[in-house]
């Protein structure tokens, strides 16, 4: 049992110092490369800043679901779907 105690507690102490390495050598950002993004909220012309569904046509458009209606991204701004109750 003593046996078993001393070969986790190796492994933990290894694990850390691998972790502690890769943070101080910089290799932790090769690995987790940041992505780089945009933000878009109502003054940019979406219609409800709570995004419940993307999805990517054919034509390179994104659609987004909104509890406010539908909106079309072409790259540069968008165009407001909503349903008509009349």
């Amino acid at each position: 049992m003593e046996r078993f105690k001393h070969r986790q507690s190796t492994y933990y102490v290894w694990r850390l110092g691998l972790l502690l390495w890769l943070s101080i050598t910089g290799l932790g950002n090769v690995l987790g490369q940041g992505l780089l993004y945009d933000y878009y909220a109502i003054r940019e012309g979406l219609s409800n800043r709570l995004v419940r569904d993307v999805v990517f046509d054919e034509s390179n458009l994104v659609w987004l679901g909104t509890g406010n209606g539908l909106n079309r991204f072409d790259g540069y701004g968008f165009e407001q779907f909503f349903d008509n109750d009349s």
